[in-house]
């Protein structure tokens, strides 16, 4: 299922708008003396208060699961916005999508193709290892993903399954500037599924097992932490 035009125009004109707030002020801060003195003496402790990020990927299938015997990933796409609570650790909210394409009907039934939307809570730390470098690393602690199948029996159809959600992940990020990065990123996706099948089939529908590979952009707003 393609990515809903609405939602992708939304978020689209979310992060231009961001880029330009984020380039307007990094120019007030450097014309100022003192902010620029401010900003130069934070580089070793580079505190933010929030990000937000959009990034592509591609979903591998892993596993010997129903992902990982009959699926093909194909690309998706993340939205995160992440909240620095104290020093470098954060709390993330993430929404997004991955794709899949079936190629063995013999395990899953006569699908076509799947999408997988997913909403998630997470938690994590940010290293600071080299000038300009953050390294991250978060866990989901809470999270549903909602699978949309589509069905190919003549007439086209769509049976949707749930799972909790459980993902893994780190990223590394490059500062474009004091405001901008460009990063990538690693997620290992392990969800607990509520799919109805016999007993004998529950071993291999009970998880959903992929990693997904993404290379994104990232918005700062604010050189501060919620707590100091």
């Amino acid at each position: 299922m393609s990515l809903p035009i609405r939602n992708f125009t939304c978020i689209i004109m979310l992060l231009c708008g961001l880029i330009s707030m984020a380039q307007e002020r990094e120019l007030r801060i450097f014309e100022d003396p003192e902010d620029s003195i401010r900003v130069t003496n934070m580089q070793n402790y580079r505190p933010r208060l929030l990000a937000f990020s959009f990034d592509l990927n591609q979903a591998i299938p892993s596993g010997n699961r129903f992902v990982g015997k009959a699926m093909t990933g194909k690309m998706g796409f993340d939205f995160n916005a992440q909240i620095y609570v104290y020093k470098q650790f954060f709390v993330k909210l993430g929404l997004g999508a991955n794709y899949f394409e079936v190629e063995d009907k013999t395990v899953v039934g006569n699908y076509e193709k799947s999408t997988f939307s997913n909403q998630s809570l997470s938690i994590g730390y940010e290293f600071l290892p080299f000038e300009k470098v953050r390294l991250g690393v978060s866990f989901s602690v809470v999270g549903n993903s909602d699978y949309r199948n589509s069905i190919i029996d003549g007439s086209r159809g769509l049976q949707r399954d749930n799972a909790k959600l459980h993902a893994y992940g780190f990223y590394l990020d490059y500062e474009l500037n004091h405001f901008t990065a460009v990063y990538l990123k690693y997620d290992y996706r392990n969800d607990k599924t509520n799919i109805n099948v016999p007993d004998e089939l529950k071993s291999t529908f009970d998880r959903a097992q992929f990693h997904t590979l993404g290379v994104g952009f990232k918005i700062y707003i604010d050189d501060s932490n919620l707590f100091h």
